[in-house]
C-alpha cells in the first residue's frame, strides 16, 4: 500500500513539473468552459433520472471534487456522462432512487478496486 502512495506522489511531481502562471490561467479558463457545458447537462440528468435538478447539480459538484482530488490525467475531463442516462433512468424508474444510489456506489467501488489492482 505504501508504494501506491509514493507512486502517486511521484506522478504528481512529474505532472506539475514546470507548472506556472500561464498553465494555471489556461487550466482556469478550460475549467470555466467545462463548467458552462456540464452545468445544464447535470441539471438535466438530475431531472431525467427521476430526482430533481438540484440532485444532478450536487452530484456533478461532488464528483468534480472527488475526481480532482484523486488526480487523473491532463486529457481527462470529469462530469456527467450522457451514456449513463440509458442505464440510470430505467434503473431509477423500476427500482427507485435508493437502488440508483446503491448501484452508483457499487460501480464506484469497482472502479476504485480496478485502479488499485491496475486492471485499467
Amino acid at each position: 500500500m505504501f508504494h501506491l502512495v509514493t507512486d502517486y506522489a511521484a506522478d504528481l511531481k512529474r505532472e506539475f513539473n514546470g507548472y506556472g502562471p500561464t498553465a494555471l490561467r489556461k487550466d482556469f479558463l478550460s475549467g470555466i468552459t467545462v463548467a458552462a457545458v456540464a452545468l445544464p447537462l447535470a441539471l438535466a440528468f438530475g431531472v431525467g433520472s427521476g430526482a430533481d435538478a438540484a440532485a444532478g447539480l450536487i452530484t456533478a459538484i461532488i464528483s468534480a471534487f472527488i475526481i480532482s482530488a484523486l488526480s487523473g490525467a491532463s486529457f481527462q475531463i470529469s462530469g456527467p456522462t450522457g451514456a449513463m442516462t440509458a442505464i440510470l433512468v430505467p434503473l431509477a424508474a423500476r427500482y427507485g432512487l435508493d437502488t440508483l444510489f446503491a448501484a452508483s456506489l457499487l460501480a464506484g467501488l469497482m472502479l476504485i478496486l480496478a485502479g488499485l489492482f491496475r486492471l485499467g
